[in-house]
């Protein structure tokens, strides 16, 4: 009977009660919930960069075509080249403007330079030919969609800026990309 008592006794205190597992696992899916917050938040400001990284290679690119005098087919000479984007649009339209014949343009191509949840400001950007000025300084920026960021005052911001002279410079707002 003693024996029967003590293995009894012994057979209940091996395993963990219900209380102790629900807070382990209650405590777990806290721990993930954050993790995964984190990570959503780090891939979405990713693909604001991302996204200014691919318009600048894009700007600088068709800045070393127009410096070039690389004469695009339907031209016998080229006066610039213009990058154009739409505010809500993904794509940047690249165009070239002839100088012969006087005033027509050339379609280039369409680039698709943005995520589908990144926005950028509305922007032309006219890179001339052999000349060093682009005439007017312009700011883009390139920001996510303002509903995904609920934990920030605004949407982190990669700005794009064009000087006069053509230099081209970039700025990631890290004061909400933390």
């Amino acid at each position: 009977m003693i024996k029967q008592c003590i293995s009894t006794q012994t057979i209940n205190n091996r395993g963990f009660t219900l209380i102790e597992l629900i807070v382990v696992v209650s405590l777990s899916m806290l721990v993930m919930s954050m993790a995964i917050g984190s990570y959503i938040t780090f891939d979405r400001k990713q693909k604001i960069v991302q996204s200014g990284e691919q318009l600048v290679t894009l700007m600088r690119m068709i800045q070393s075509k127009a410096a070039s005098g690389d004469v695009p087919e339907g031209c016998t000479s080229l006066t610039s080249y213009t990058i154009t984007g739409v505010e809500g649009n993904t794509d940047a339209q690249v165009t070239a403007l002839c100088a012969d014949p006087p005033g027509e343009t050339v379609d280039i191509s369409t680039y698709s330079t943005l995520a589908s949840d990144i926005y950028v400001t509305d922007f032309t950007v006219t890179f001339p030919t052999l000349v060093s000025s682009t005439g007017m300084i312009q700011t883009i920026s390139v920001t996510g969609d303002p509903g995904l960021f609920t934990q920030v005052a605004t949407s982190p911001a990669y700005d794009i800026t064009i000087s006069n002279q053509g230099v081209i410079s970039k700025t990631v707002n890290y004061q909400y990309m933390q």
